[in-house]
């Protein structure tokens, strides 16, 4: 399960979002106030980069289970 969710963008300012595996350590530990106050965001924009983890790993999932 190496494949990447929360890919780079490829123009514009760099994305502050860490790697999934950094995302899911934090949230396991901390709340979504403490990573934005750690991370010097919103606590929206942390949410949102977690929101966007899950349906990624929901698609990733079914596609496993499709088999494709």
């Amino acid at each position: 399960m190496n494949e990447t969710f929360l890919k780079p963008k490829r123009r514009g300012r760099p994305s502050r979002c860490p790697d999934l595996e950094t995302l899911n350590f934090l949230y396991t530990t901390k709340t979504t106030t403490e990573i934005a106050e750690m991370m010097d965001v919103p606590r929206e924009t942390v949410r949102g980069w977690i929101k966007r983890a899950r349906r990624n790993a929901r698609a990733a999932e079914e596609r496993t289970r499709a088999g494709v």
